[in-house]
């Protein structure tokens, strides 16, 4: 091997050479631009043409000779034919970027075993912790993950290969280091309080469901710092603490890719936090008959900051509340200007003077608010046209007039189901992207 890249590169040489001293055009010499053909006077673009050399080396990056005809530098018989940094590895005659994970980054660290190319991760399966950040891609350290499963054990410290079965076990086990919980596929019952902690909550295909009638699903408070993303959150039944999740204290919640439904207290409460709701469908909330629930879907109280306050893509429909009550999204006592975008806030049950929104400082944009309507650039009035939602499919139909209606500008990759966003030319209203 090494004495026929001798012969080639002595080759190429004496090819240039000629070419240089005497204006001899051979098959081993190129340029491909007018730029490169300029520093030969009169030359002018010449490609490589012989088939056993058809990659044209202009910068010396692959044999070291600058404007050298040379063979596809990605055609490999072992590692050291590949000097490209990016393809480091030879497979199957192919210089290819991986070889397996454990030759990936973080930021890329799966390597698709077709194209022997480091990627996201889409799956807690390709990751040897068993637990991917969809949201970023990144497979999470097994050092740093509380595990929990419905048929885990009531006790221990929440291990892969003996998690835990109640959230209240995983809190417990949340410190500087151990800060991520896995929650597991299927449902988990008992109220949630997160106290005080700084946590992130992986629970795509999980749902929790409290055991009493005034318990709130899931409280976060006391200056709590807490993204939770897939969850399912149902069945909290009570009028006042019945809700599905509550956020005071001065803590912040990230809710990404979630569901809360069926809640007779209402679906969410952020009371002084901040908060990123985003990708979320929040249905069938409150009550109506007494004892009847304040609000229905969202209620956001005594905002005075100007703070992380994200609230965009999301779906909220068919909840409910007491006479003259906001059942879609409900802003009392806010202080700053917020901005609520690319959602549906449509068919929420309302009677006397109650709407769908409120809030002399909530503007809606890019959002469909109905059927009363709500001002704003980019909003629309129209029933969205969800696929079943008496059977709970609030997936947008083809030709739903939220489709291609988002804000222009948004640029949010995925949609609750993690499917990708935009489908089409600009992103949809509300949590679902419809594709055709």
């Amino acid at each position: 091997m090494k004495s026929a890249r001798f012969i080639e590169t002595a080759a190429v040489i004496m090819a240039i050479w000629l070419f240089t001293a005497c204006t001899v055009y051979t098959n081993y010499f190129c340029c491909t631009s007018v730029e490169s053909c300029a520093q030969f006077p009169g030359q002018p673009i010449t490609n490589c043409t012989d088939p056993d050399r058809p990659y044209c080396d202009e910068d010396g990056k692959y044999r070291g000779l600058r404007h050298a005809c040379i063979p596809d530098p990605a055609i490999c018989s072992d590692p050291s034919d590949c000097s490209e940094p990016s393809r480091p590895f030879c497979v199957n005659e192919r210089c290819v970027e991986c070889i397996d994970t454990s030759t990936c980054s973080a930021t890329a660290p799966f390597c698709d075993p077709s194209e022997h190319s480091c990627r996201a991760c889409v799956a807690d399966t390709e990751c040897a912790s068993d637990v991917c950040d969809r949201d970023i891609g990144a497979c999470v350290a097994e050092s740093v993950v509380i595990y929990l499963s419905p048929s885990g054990l009531g006790s221990g410290t929440c291990t892969r290969t003996q998690p835990c079965n109640t959230f209240a076990l995983g809190l417990v086990q949340v410190n500087g280091t151990r800060n991520v919980i896995k929650v597991g596929r299927g449902t988990y019952s008992g109220q949630i309080l997160i106290d005080n902690v700084t946590v992130t909550v992986l629970a795509d295909n999980a749902t929790i469901q409290p055991n009493g009638m005034d318990l709130t699903a899931l409280t976060v408070t006391n200056a709590a710092n807490v993204t939770i993303v897939g969850l399912t959150v149902n069945g909290a039944t009570g009028r006042l603490d019945g809700m599905g999740i509550e956020c005071n204290g001065s803590s912040t919640l990230r809710l990404h890719r979630a569901i809360v439904t069926g809640n007779g207290g209402g679906g969410v409460r952020i009371v002084t936090c901040q908060y990123s709701l985003v990708n979320n469908i929040i249905v069938r909330n409150g009550r109506s008959t007494s004892p009847a629930s304040a609000y229905g879907g969202v209620q956001i109280v005594s905002i005075a900051m100007p703070e992380l306050h994200e609230f965009s893509f999301n779906t909220i429909t068919n909840n409910t509340g007491g006479g003259g009550a906001v059942t879609g999204v409900n802003c009392s006592n806010v202080l700053v200007p917020l901005t609520f975008t690319n959602s549906i806030v449509y068919g929420n049950t309302v009677s006397g003077p109650g709407t769908q929104v409120d809030g002399a400082q909530c503007a809606w944009t890019y959002s469909n608010i109905g059927p009363e309507p709500a001002t704003g650039l980019g909003n629309v009035n129209m029933d969205p046209l969800f696929v079943n939602s008496s059977l709970g499919d609030f997936h947008l139909l083809l030709n739903s007039p939220s489709r291609n209606k988002g804000d222009p500008a948004a640029t949010l990759a995925v949609d609750i189901d993690f499917d990708r966003r935009p489908c089409d030319d600009r992103l949809d209203m509300g949590a679902d992207e419809v594709c055709p």
